[in-house]
């Protein structure tokens, strides 16, 4: 059976627009919970996968490595540090 050219590049940018609404969701998800996460765990990296905390850690390479180690696509996963204090930039 031979495939229409593109066939395959469609259904990539499916998987693609499904994978990016979801991480849309994780990413707002983890908004919402964030001042929670700043007075559970100051200073923490949080991981959101799925519309739940995934993973917390203080050490952001040694939390994606367990990540990696329960299966979880670790290039899809929200994260972000629950800074105690917010970090004031100047630009």
């Amino acid at each position: 059976m031979s495939r229409q050219p593109g066939f395959q590049e469609s259904l990539d940018l499916k998987q693609m627009s499904v994978e990016m609404a979801q991480f849309k969701r994780d990413n707002r998800y983890l908004r919402s919970i964030m001042d929670r996460m700043r007075e559970e765990h100051p200073d923490c990296w949080v991981a959101v996968y799925g519309e739940k905390v995934v993973g917390v850690g203080a050490d952001l390479e040694e939390m994606v490595s367990a990540l990696g180690a329960q299966g979880i696509p670790t290039a899809h996963v929200a994260l972000k540090r629950a800074l105690k204090e917010p970090q004031r930039l100047i630009l």
